[in-house]
């Protein structure tokens, strides 16, 4: 990511925040089969090796997750968001992640915290001329 691009201004850092958000918690409260509405049609998840192309994949990963309870008690911690507009309505953002598992969720093999200031890098693309 070019740390050189312009911030986005309040009003899209705000949604985009909120977008980041969403998605933490449609999978800690066990509704990742909901993730795929976040994202546009064409739209990816890379999550370490696992890269799901396009909304469809996003949905089937989604309801295997909550089918075979992956993520119970999983919770995120989404921090020191930063945005940079790349176009009219794209952007690319980094969030700082700490996850872990409830104690009583605990996924053997596991310790808690799962991962401490993992960064990640998103792209953003606004749909349908609304918001983020």
């Amino acid at each position: 990511m070019n740390t050189s691009m312009r911030p986005v201004g309040d009003a899209d850092y705000v949604q985009l925040s909120r977008l980041v958000i969403e998605a933490a918690w449609r999978v800690d409260l066990g509704h990742a089969d909901t993730l795929h509405e976040l994202f546009v049609p064409e739209g990816t998840l890379t999550m370490g090796k696992t890269v799901l192309q396009g909304s469809e994949q996003i949905r089937q990963w989604g309801r295997g997750a909550v089918d075979a309870h992956t993520f119970d008690g999983i919770r995120h911690v989404c921090g020191n968001m930063r945005f940079f507009a790349t176009g009219d309505d794209t952007a690319d953002g980094i969030t700082v992640l700490t996850v872990y598992f409830d104690t009583e969720h605990k996924v053997p093999g596991t310790s808690v915290p799962w991962t401490v200031g993992k960064t990640t890098t998103n792209s953003y693309a606004r749909k349908g001329g609304g918001g983020c």
